[in-house]
């Protein structure tokens, strides 16, 4: 007979009051469990160790730290036997980490994994006829399958290893799948997921399993019916099939992933330049993105090209020599297909304070030592002048101040050497107040 006594933790003494029994279970045997309550802060299960009950425990009460374990190949667990449970789960009361179910000699019809990140609940539940020695342990592991390394049998599950019927599974996260009794086979499996109307429509969604080498459907009896919906929350189903070891459970649909899109794009003046942010969701199938402009809203040409940097959020600004522009990003996609974000309207300030610019001489021959700037501005204010390499370098420059109206401003260029050179004007807020004018300096 093994015995785990009772214990109630208070704030953090989990490892002082009453430690966690560290324990190996063979069955068949007999464990006598008596209740214990958690109302504490902390609460942490290290490698190795489980904190074991057969009653039910409240993890609302543990804020604000929570409930987390070891994520590693021999992981710390919460466990409960028969038909123990877990209340009060939410987006803010979840464990985060692994939790384990004895089913022994009285089986739950079913029982759920309050699995997440600590931030976010991501519900995983077994059901069915299941034997005295059920074992399994489960734990929601966030992020793209193919990148994060599964802790139990140490690692990755492309996303685009696939068995027949399924084509990609989804990169926002998957359940790592312990089946220690090794007979989880016939047990229905039901997760609650992530927002998945970016990867599948409802009726694509398939929950799939890892069985070591891809990703296999495994909700081939429930069919199209598989999902309740493909919003936040909603349930994807699917049954552990016989003689195959499962080892990860994901999100999987049976069509192309939907349509990138670019989420969240503006582009707004700053001095001469404008301003461009945009998101994009479902980075992993992006080639390149191009920013496009147009004159006159109508006709757009690529003045860039992004490259996806795998965080799927970017700001960067445009020179704009033109008072009034339109941009828009278009999103080519590794398979070839393209979108388009919307268009923004973009009118800077340029024509309303700096009205020219002149560079005289130009080129600048050897031996001089000044270039003229004859300036012409509507207003008067802060100004900084750059003389820049073709490689955008900053080799020269110098504040000052403008007064409205014409006037002459003489740089000292006697030690540039003889080479082609760009000057800026940019105001106080680094925006380019006026294109920039190249000279040579022979």
């Amino acid at each position: 007979m093994l015995m785990i006594y009772n214990y109630s933790l208070m704030v953090s003494n989990l490892y002082s009051k009453c430690r966690l029994i560290k324990f190996i279970l063979i069955i068949p045997i007999t464990i006598s469990l008596c209740s214990y309550s958690i109302y504490a802060q902390g609460n942490y299960v290290p490698s190795s160790w489980e904190a074991v009950s057969n009653f039910s425990i409240d993890l609302s009460a543990a804020t604000p730290q929570g409930w987390s374990t070891m994520r590693s190949a021999v992981p710390g667990y919460f466990s409960m036997v028969s038909a123990a449970t877990y209340i009060g789960a939410s987006d803010s009361a979840n464990i985060n980490g692994y939790v384990k179910y004895y089913a022994l000699g009285a089986p739950a019809a079913s029982f759920t994994f309050p699995v997440g990140t600590g931030t976010e609940l991501r519900n995983l539940t077994i059901s069915g006829t299941m034997a005295a020695t059920t074992q399994i342990g489960a734990a929601w592991m966030a992020g793209d399958p193919g990148i994060v390394i599964d802790p139990t049998d140490g690692t990755t599950h492309s996303r685009v290893a696939t068995g027949p019927g399924i084509v990609a599974a989804s990169t926002i996260g998957t359940w790592d799948f312990v089946d220690l009794g090794a007979n989880a086979a016939g047990l229905n499996v039901t997760v609650s997921i992530p927002d998945l109307t970016r990867f599948a429509v409802p009726t694509d969604l398939r929950l799939v399993g890892w069985n070591g080498t891809a990703w296999i459907n495994l909700s081939v009896s429930q069919g199209s019916a598989a999902a309740s919906g493909n919003t936040v929350g909603s349930s994807l189903t699917g049954t552990i099939p016989t003689g195959i070891t499962i080892t990860a459970i994901g999100m999987g649909s049976i069509a192309t992933p939907l349509p990138l899109e670019v989420t969240a794009f503006s582009a707004r003046p700053a001095g001469c330049d404008a301003l461009i942010s945009f998101t994009s969701v479902l980075e992993n199938s992006v080639k390149t993105y191009n920013l496009e402009r147009s004159m006159d809203g109508q006709s757009f040409i690529r003045v860039t090209y992004i490259e996806p940097t795998g965080n799927g959020t970017y700001t960067f600004r445009m020179a704009q020599s033109e008072n009034t522009a339109w941009y828009r990003i278009q999103v080519l996609n590794k398979n070839g297909g393209s979108m388009y974000s919307s268009t923004e309207k973009v009118t800077t300030s340029c024509g309303s304070w700096v009205q020219s610019l002149l560079l005289f001489p130009n080129p600048v021959h050897a031996g001089s030592e000044e270039l003229e700037l004859r300036i012409n501005t509507f207003v008067g204010g802060p100004i900084r002048l750059e003389i820049t390499g073709t490689d955008g370098k900053v080799l020269k420059q110098l504040n000052t101040t403008l007064e409205a109206g014409a006037q002459l401003i003489r740089l000292d260029v006697s030690n540039l050497p003889a080479a082609t050179y760009y000057l800026q004007l940019r105001g106080q807020d680094g925006g380019l107040l006026f294109p920039g004018q190249r000279f040579v300096k022979l």
